[in-house]
């Protein structure tokens, strides 16, 4: 009874974000760099709060440091600068280094390190996300969309599978829920998905483009989400948060797709350019 609840709450959650998700994606460029903008922000509060249980945390440097990054991807999205300006993620450390130089910090490289880390994988992570629909000229969805379709169609089905048939743990270190079989069975709904997309959707990809994206997907997704249960594990907390019931927190829900999003990028730009 308790199980069938806790499915009941958490399909309610996730119908009522992915359809939130899928609304700005359809609606355009400003619906969408407002939702990776607070998904960001609520990310960034989850993972400060976390560090605050073992470190004394610079929350500005942080918010600042990762919003920069957004900011310069959404920015070379958009057209408002060239991809020279990448080279504003090398000049980021030595910024927060030199900032750290007039904080009365005792520990100013654990706050640099924090910070770093925070920006690299949140605030790249989510511009990378909203860089997807520019791969060609114009605003494209495709290849955001499928993102999303291969990671949730993933993440259900190894849920599931695993639920039903999981004996054999994939990574008990870090996931002691995880299984080969939940995997195996994402990845093969997950295959499933790209090719019904490859065969529906109008691209200039093959349908073996497809499958490799989907494949890379599943791949990019379970190393996501071992990721940031590495993190949890780390410091010993089970769910990012509580603001999505039945679902823990944002970062909890993302993690898979701001993993994904850098590589599944080039990849894409490579398949289209080759």
């Amino acid at each position: 009874m308790e199980k069938r609840k806790n499915l009941l709450l958490r399909s309610c959650t996730g119908f009522a974000l992915v359809s939130v998700v899928l609304f700005c994606i359809q609606q355009g460029s400003w619906y969408l760099s407002v939702l990776f903008a607070v998904l960001l922000a609520f990310s960034l509060f989850e993972l400060i709060s976390i560090f605050k249980k073992h470190y004394a945390v610079n929350a500005l440097g942080i918010y600042v440091s990762a919003f920069m990054f957004y900011g310069v991807l959404m920015s070379l999205a958009w057209g408002i600068l060239d991809w020279s300006w990448v080279g504003v993620f090398l000049l980021a450390p030595f910024v927060l280094f030199a900032w750290e130089l007039f904080r009365p910090s005792k520990n100013p490289l654990e706050q640099l390190a924090l910070a770093v880390f925070s920006a690299y994988y949140l605030g790249v992570g989510y511009g990378m996300l909203f860089a997807l629909p520019y791969i060609g000229l114009d605003y494209d969805p495709t290849y955001l969309f499928a993102l999303f379709f291969f990671i949730w169609t993933y993440d259900s089905f190894a849920y599931l599978t695993g639920m039903l048939f999981g004996k054999h743990k994939l990574f008990e270190r870090i996931s002691p829920k995880k299984t080969w079989q939940g995997a195996i069975g994402g990845l093969f709904f997950a295959l499933l998905c790209a090719w019904v997309w490859a065969q529906n959707v109008p691209s200039v990809l093959h349908d073996l483009d497809w499958l490799l994206l989907g494949f890379a997907v599943a791949l990019l997704a379970t190393l996501g989400d071992l990721a940031e249960s590495m993190l949890k594990r780390a410091f010993q907390v089970k769910d990012t948060s509580n603001f999505l019931p039945g679902h823990g927190g944002f970062l909890d829900r993302f993690d898979s797709a701001i993993f994904s999003a850098p590589f599944f990028y080039f990849l894409c730009k490579y398949l289209l350019e080759r």
